[in-house]
Order: C-alpha cells, then structure tokens, then sequence
C-alpha cells in the first residue's frame, strides 16, 4: 500500500486518526510522515499529551523524546520507510529506545508533520520489558550518543541521556559510575533534572 502505520498491541487508535493524518499528507506533498498527541492511560488515570510543536525536527527530538515521536502515532509513506528509513536498528543492545532512534533516523530524510490532538490511547504499565534492566539501557543510551554525534550540538539533549545514564548506574548499584555520570551532566547542561536523582 502507499502508506504504512504503526500500532503497538496495547495502543489503541481513535476513529478519525487516519483520516486526519492522511489529510495533512495530502496538503503538503513534502511531508512525508505525520504524528499526533497520544493520551496515556495508568492506573486509571487518563493524561492528555500533546507537543507543542507543529512539525518533528531532528533538533526538537535532540533535545526531548517528544510525545508525538511515540510509533503508535505514526503514518507514513511505504517508500520512504522502505527505501530511505529502514527497518530498526538490531543493533541496539536489547531493543531499547529502537523507536527512538528509528524517528531520529526519519527527521533526516523527511518533513514530520504533528496533528496536535490524542488520537492514540497508550497503556502504561509496570510490567514493561525494560523496567527493570539497568544496564541494557545504559549500553543503549551510549549506544545513541556514539551513533548520533548530533548530540554534541545540543547540549540539553545529550544531558538528558548522560543523566538516563547515570540514574541507570545508580539504580543498577553502581554508585561510583553514576557520580562519575552526574558529573557528566552536569558539564552537559546544570539544568538537566536527573543529576538531582
């Protein structure tokens, strides 16, 4: 088909989803993928999230994983995913952030267009694969860092994984690697949050 989307197993679609994105496709042959907002769904609490940026570019995603960035939202041109995006990266030790370094890869190559409404319900639960693997996330998160040099120009950005990193050593028990981490962060960007945890 000319258009592909995704939709992970416990994500659910509204009905006017499709029809919305494919409209923005329409009026604007340079986009080539459009997202939306996504409503998170937790332990009975529902929690609207929606980016403020009309348009994902590589240094809105640099800086912040961007709710609209979430693959449940994601309609885009078969061809462009086939021939200039690729499949996921196997290489990234566990799987983890593949989603992400996949729509890092795409803000290359295309325009990225958001329709700025929930038009995917996401189900958050403590039972994720990735909840408690500390260290594969720290080899992925050095993963991106190596693979993105892109990084380096925004300095928020790289803060925010330097101190995913750290807050994984810390939660993994390395006490001594996560100082060394915070440490890091900090010379990245004094604002980034994590180095306080």
């Amino acid at each position: 088909t000319p258009l592909v989307a995704f939709c992970d197993d416990d994500d659910v679609w509204h009905l006017d989803k499709l029809r919305r994105q494919v409209a923005v496709m329409l009026a604007d042959p340079n986009v080539g993928m459009v997202a939306t907002g996504i409503r998170v769904l937790f332990h009975g609490a529902v929690t609207d999230r929606i980016d403020t940026a009309s348009e994902i570019s590589l240094d809105g995603l640099l800086e912040s994983r961007m709710f609209a960035a979430h693959p449940s939202t994601i309609v885009a041109s078969s061809d462009l995913v086939r021939d200039q995006i690729g499949p996921v990266d196997e290489e990234i030790p566990g799987g983890y952030a593949e989603d992400y370094e996949w729509m890092l890869r795409a803000c290359q190559v295309t325009k990225i267009a958001v329709v700025r409404a929930p038009l995917v319900d996401v189900l958050w639960h403590q039972s994720s694969f990735f909840s408690e693997r500390w260290r594969m996330r720290e080899d992925a998160l050095t993963y991106l860092l190596e693979r993105y040099p892109e990084f380096d120009r925004n300095p928020r950005g790289k803060a925010r994984i330097l101190g995913q990193i750290a807050f994984a050593r810390a939660a993994a028990g390395d006490r001594a690697g996560a100082v060394k981490g915070a440490a890091a962060t900090l010379r990245a960007s004094w604002r980034e949050p994590r180095t306080a945890l």
